[in-house]
């Protein structure tokens, strides 16, 4: 499913909860949008979803327009969306089975074709032997399978994650979030996560939205984003990002890192693209320039597979000798940034 969202407005007693928000949800990829705390992400994801009407706006999917729908025909267009929730939401006085049969239940669909499903389901999220297990005896990772399971039960042709997997330790994350990816790909689904994590997005998402105070402040492919931030609210969430292990990476099928490690200090912060991680770019430049660096930090990163550099240091020497460096490092592709001391 492709979604448009057009001009959508939201306020809550004064406050521009979205504002003015437009945007474009490719079919069939994992979209993320990501803010800190008060930032709009949760209120434009339940204008999307079709849980909220926006006070102004337009939202369309697959070119029909559905935010101003009446209720019966709003009632069939949410039947194509499946919604992954923080906390679960499942039924505590159901078991794992009964739990996915439940929105099966409620569109009536017949009894042989609910077991079946539930069957299927439960098998791809991995949970065929707790089909009769009660939720209150569940992991948080099993009880997030569940949930996943339960959102894929009526075929929908939109996953919306909200902050899935926010109540999940760093190890159960990944499996969730690697469950959500062949599940995507299995079914074709366009997946929508709202998060605060940067890992979420560095790990899942193929496009991401950055919202603050109700509005979008940077959209785009995550590696672009990532190697080429333009929002300071963006550059404030790559500086707090978790860096990762050789033992992460190889977790996530890849066959090696570099760990990232940040001191305080460094006025520059650079940014590698994936062509230029592995090139002494910095020795060319010391041996062509009347400068030197002082390194605080580094490592790679790995964004949809490709690796992304990243330095915090000092470029040592004259004023207009460091403008002739940056310039040189912003010729080779090299994003240079004043870090936030």
């Amino acid at each position: 499913m492709r979604i448009i969202a057009k001009n959508l407005v939201q306020n809550y007693e004064g406050l521009h909860a979205v504002n003015d928000i437009s945007l474009e949800i490719p079919e069939g990829k994992i979209f993320g949008i990501i803010g800190k705390s008060g930032a709009g992400k949760s209120t434009l994801l339940r204008m999307i979803s079709l849980l909220e009407r926006p006070e102004s706006g337009e939202i369309y999917f697959d070119g029909k327009r559905v935010d101003n729908l009446k209720k019966k025909d709003l009632i069939q267009e949410r039947r194509k969306i499946g919604m992954i929730f923080q906390t679960f939401n499942l039924l505590t006085s159901r078991n794992a089975e009964r739990n996915v049969a439940y929105p099966m239940e409620i569109c009536h669909t017949p009894m042989e074709e609910i077991k079946k499903r539930c069957s299927e389901l439960l098998e791809l999220v991995g949970l065929t032997s707790k089909a009769k297990v009660g939720i209150s005896k569940m992991s948080g990772g099993q009880k997030q399978r569940v949930a996943i399971a339960r959102a894929l039960a009526t075929n929908p042709s939109v996953l919306f994650c909200d902050e899935a997997t926010s109540a999940l330790d760093p190890g159960t994350t990944r499996q969730v979030l690697s469950l959500i990816k062949e599940v995507q790909k299995k079914f074709n689904l366009t997946v929508i996560m709202v998060t605060h994590q940067m890992e979420v997005v560095r790990d899942a998402c193929d496009e991401v939205a950055v919202i603050n105070n109700g509005k979008i402040v940077e959209q785009g492919e995550v590696e672009k984003v990532f190697s080429n931030p333009q929002s300071d609210v963006t550059r404030d969430f790559l500086s707090n990002l978790k860096t990762e292990t050789a033992k992460d990476a190889i977790e996530k099928g890849m066959l090696d890192d570099k760990m990232v490690t940040f001191s305080k200090g460094g006025k520059y912060i650079l940014r590698f693209p994936e062509n230029k991680t592995g090139e002494p770019v910095l020795s060319r430049i010391t041996k062509s320039q009347n400068v030197g660096f002082n390194i605080f930090g580094a490592g790679v990163q790995y964004v949809k597979g490709k690796e992304l550099g990243t330095l915090q240091m000092d470029i040592i020497g004259s004023e207009d000798d460091v403008e002739k460096v940056i310039k040189e490092l912003e010729s080779e592709g090299i994003v240079v940034e004043e870090a936030k001391i």
